[in-house]
């Protein structure tokens, strides 16, 4: 029975999030983009678990620094890529730590 809810709630949160990623598609192209990415993010923590998905961000940090120095003057000062990988990791990772 528990097998059947939890398949049950697997085929809802994929059909939630495609409504969701429908949703934010209209409002332009860009928005699609990131719909996309946030979709294939959640998925890939599905499948891989959470703490692989946190080793996956930890090397997309690493192979995005390089580009630090001139992502920085576009956002502002804001974040980039690499921030955004590096606090990515560190949720996960702090997701599958025991509690204290």
């Amino acid at each position: 029975m528990a097998a059947r809810l939890g398949g049950a709630l697997v085929y809802a949160g994929a059909g939630l999030l495609l409504l969701v990623v429908l949703a934010v598609a209209t409002a332009g192209p860009v928005y699609a983009v990131l719909g996309c990415l946030v979709a294939a993010g959640l998925t890939g923590i599905v499948v891989l678990g959470a703490e692989r998905a946190a080793v996956v961000t930890m090397i997309l940090a690493f192979a995005t620094a390089p580009m630090y120095r001139g992502l920085e003057g576009l956002s502002g000062g804001v974040g980039t890529p690499t921030d955004f990988f590096l606090v990515m990791s560190v949720m996960l990772l702090l997701s599958t730590s025991p509690a204290w």
